[in-house]
């Protein structure tokens, strides 16, 4: 038995149809489209997974386009992860090796980007590990509410943990994104283990390509 079944969204690759395109354009009117759904929803705008200051740049300025007088919070969290696994030779004698996944961001430098673009208002970035960054931050910040989601990982640990804090405080109607299920790795396999036997439908602009989604009933 599968733990959900992902169906395409008919009525989304109608009237959406170049999110379907390889192209990153497609990816990022995707977004925006998805954004467009939750403007009336409480709860803050979060992405787990910024690597660079354009994508964060990038991601901000949708809250902006879709409603400028919006008082969701738009909130980043850093893909600063670390994968540790063993090498294992022929005389079976495993070497630990840690693979750092991305750079710490220079925060100085993203916000004088920020400033410039004019984007100030109701935003943050959280940097660090995800593991210790999101804990942290719900400690200081225990009534956070989430409309929108979205998870751009490339790591099981991170997105699992991701969704082990974010998902419960997701409101009704809220939608998580998943921007590298579709590759069926490391993302993909946090997601069928976090819904176990829910069920949970994930739909998608393309087969093929991300992004997919869900909206919580």
């Amino acid at each position: 038995m599968k733990s959900f079944v992902a169906y395409p969204m008919d009525l989304d690759k109608i009237l959406y149809p170049d999110a379907s395109e390889i192209s990153y354009s497609g990816k990022l009117l995707a977004h925006h489209e998805l954004l467009k759904k939750v403007v009336h929803l409480e709860g803050s705008i979060v992405k787990c997974g910024i690597s660079a200051e354009t994508g964060f740049l990038r991601f901000a300025s949708f809250r902006n386009l879709i409603g400028p007088e919006s008082s969701q919070k738009v909130i980043a969290f850093e893909k600063l992860t670390k994968k540790m696994y063993y090498d294992t030779e022929e005389n079976n004698v495993g070497t630990l090796t840690i693979k750092t996944k991305s750079q710490p961001i220079n925060e100085e430098l993203m916000q004088k980007k920020l400033t410039r673009k004019g984007i100030t208002n109701k935003i943050e970035f959280i940097p660090g590990n995800l593991g210790d960054s999101i804990p942290d931050y719900l400690i200081e910040n225990p009534e956070l509410k989430i409309s929108y989601l979205n998870i751009d990982l490339d790591d099981y640990e991170a997105t699992l943990t991701t969704l082990q804090f974010f998902y419960p405080r997701l409101v009704h109607g809220g939608l998580v994104i998943f921007d590298n299920y579709y590759k069926l790795e490391e993302d993909y396999r946090a997601v069928i283990d976090y819904f176990n036997y829910s069920h949970v439908f994930i739909h998608n602009f393309s087969i093929n390509k991300g992004p997919h989604y869900l909206v919580r009933q």
